[in-house]
């Protein structure tokens, strides 16, 4: 099953697995809720599933079917290299994780791996160790405790005015610990920045 948010796309990669007898495309869409029902229902061998979806995150549903311990294997292509997204999925039950400049016989021998169990990093990933990946501690490691503690406090609702005075840095200090934090995790504001950050489990809920 094909998961992206983009038709273009999807048409692309089914293409390129229909070059391979052994693969069957057998559904795909392009939203979060759509793709979990369609799994619940047509329970694939393989998910290939995008990150980022209008709705349930592909994290989110990574995370529901190890929930579920599902037998249904998940494959993230992605156009995120980032080690904090592999940290996380490999720590969720992800199997394989490409980014999308991957080329055609890379998609397919990845659907096939992870199709018998094995787990797969893409050539362009910055992090080499799948084991030692499903044994991290889900993402946070890449972010300072500063940098956590920012957008804990976005997260509270302060300005940059009011994170300064709690912590007792200067505001330049903030925007410099909020930009380092959204370039870490690959999104360009401080909302991204937060709706990621619960997704990964960096900060908590409230």
């Amino acid at each position: 099953m094909l998961v992206d948010d983009h038709v273009l796309f999807r048409e692309g990669t089914r293409a390129l697995l229909a070059e391979a007898a052994d693969i069957e495309v057998i559904a795909e869409c392009g939203d979060g809720e759509t793709a979990w029902a369609v799994i619940q229902a047509t329970a694939p061998d393989v998910v290939v599933l995008d990150i980022h979806l209008e709705g349930t995150s592909g994290i989110e549903i990574a995370r529901r079917l190890n929930q579920q311990r599902s037998s249904v294997k998940v494959l993230i292509l992605t156009g995120h290299p980032y080690e904090i997204y592999v940290r996380k999925l490999f720590a969720i039950g992800v199997h394989g994780y490409l980014f999308k400049k991957a080329s055609g016989s890379e998609l397919i021998e990845a659907v096939r791996a992870v199709h018998c169990g094995e787990q797969v990093i893409g050539r362009d990933i910055p992090f080499r160790d799948p084991v030692t990946t499903r044994r991290a501690p889900a993402g946070r490691s890449e972010l300072s405790e500063r940098e956590i503690s920012v957008l804990s406090l976005v997260q509270d609702g302060a300005s940059n005015k009011e994170i300064a005075e709690h912590l007792h840095i200067g505001v330049r200090t903030v925007e410099s610990h909020l930009s380092h934090a959204m370039a870490k995790l690959g999104v360009s504001s401080r909302m991204q920045a937060l709706n990621l950050a619960h997704q990964l489990g960096i900060v908590g809920n409230k």
